[in-house]
């Protein structure tokens, strides 16, 4: 069932944009709907990166030996979410694609700038997180691992994407804004859904090198006796980094739900709608929540490597991210279903359709 779930987050508003982009006009109850579906495409890929470290410490923790195709294929499932090359960070391009698409189509042109904006800097994010996968699932059957020419094989393939994603994720703040002067709710609809983009947008790339991490720590902590690797110290700064971006989004999308209702009151709105348009961001707010939980539990499994195993107790860095695993990501994507479905049937309110006067446009 769950499986199922994060497929549906993933291909269901790839659908959505491209019925978006292809009838502007009839399908104007899904505009709003859009921002939010990448963002939580964007949160999930982020939450299911913490299992690159992990296959990254399984790996390099054992001798040179040969990989089997179901060991390259499990690897690939369970990093990727829905399997190369298809991934979250890939449909989240596509949705932010077509969305750019359809609000250009639909009200006007510069609409679409911080929307191709967002999408190339999605496409970055997914070169970066299928970066290890397709290093990994590229080794031929059979043969050794030499862990040194992998780990060289996923930086090179990870360096010329992580500037690009990070400046690009950075241009969808002031884009998303200016975009937004225009219309009275700057607030709702420019301020802080770009501040959204890039708390929940930069943490994919702070994320991507899981795997080279898990490498490190698997081949450099076995043998510096409780020392910090220093291979590890760039890449592990970003876990908590990362986190605090993602609950600082939380915090954001909480106040983004009583803004939005309170707008939709101003908007002379039903209030039925209004509640519900409002509340939506409930469920994404705590989405975002639970992915800095995952990445949390994550930097205390990587902490716990620290502890002597002598005073480490009985209690693994496995089953720590295990139990996070367990807990959380059920708890994301339910939540991620819940908040596009209810954002989705509240439809469109007065500053989603097109105005004749720009200052008008609320």
């Amino acid at each position: 069932m769950l499986d199922l779930l994060i497929t549906l987050i993933a291909v269901a508003p790839v659908i959505m944009a491209l019925l978006a982009a292809v009838a502007p006009p009839k399908a104007a109850w899904i505009r709003p709907a859009l921002l939010p579906a990448v963002l939580l495409q964007l949160a999930l890929a982020v939450a299911l990166s913490y299992r690159q470290f992990f296959f990254g410490y399984l790996f390099a923790g054992e001798p040179p030996r040969a990989l089997s195709s179901e060991e390259v294929q499990a690897f690939t499932n369970a990093t990727a979410g829905l399997g190369l090359p298809i991934t979250l960070a890939l449909a989240a391009a596509i949705t932010a694609l077509a969305s750019a698409v359809a609000f250009a189509r639909a009200r006007r042109l510069r609409l679409a700038l911080p929307w191709l904006t967002l999408a190339a800097a999605c496409l970055c994010a997914d070169r970066l997180q299928s970066a290890a996968v397709r290093a990994v699932a590229a080794q031929p059957e059979g043969s050794s691992v030499d862990l040194d020419a992998l780990l060289a094989t996923v930086q090179d393939a990870i360096d010329p994407w992580v500037l690009p994603g990070t400046v690009l994720f950075l241009l969808s703040f002031p884009f998303f804004s200016w975009t937004a002067w225009w219309s009275r709710a700057r607030w709702t609809h420019g301020f802080s859904p770009a501040g959204l983009c890039l708390l929940v947008g930069l943490p994919c790339v702070l994320v991507a090198q899981s795997f080279s991490l898990g490498a490190a720590w698997a081949t450099q902590f076995e043998q510096s006796t409780g020392a910090l690797p220093d291979a590890g110290l760039p890449i592990q700064s970003g876990l908590p980094m990362a986190s605090a971006m993602l609950l600082f989004a939380a915090a954001l999308s909480a106040l983004q739900a009583f803004a939005t209702w309170h707008v939709s009151r101003m908007q002379c709105v039903s209030a039925g709608r209004a509640v519900l348009r409002g509340a939506a961001w409930l469920p994404i707010a705590w989405a975002a929540f639970a992915a800095s939980a995952l990445l949390t539990s994550e930097q205390e499994a990587i902490s716990s490597l620290l502890v002597p195993a002598s005073q480490a107790g009985a209690v693994s860095p496995f089953t720590l991210v295990e139990d996070a695993m367990q807990t959380w990501l059920p708890q994301l994507v339910y939540a991620a279903v819940i908040g596009l479905v209810m954002i989705t049937a509240a439809g469109p309110l007065r500053s989603d359709r097109r105005s004749v006067r720009p200052s008008a446009e609320a």
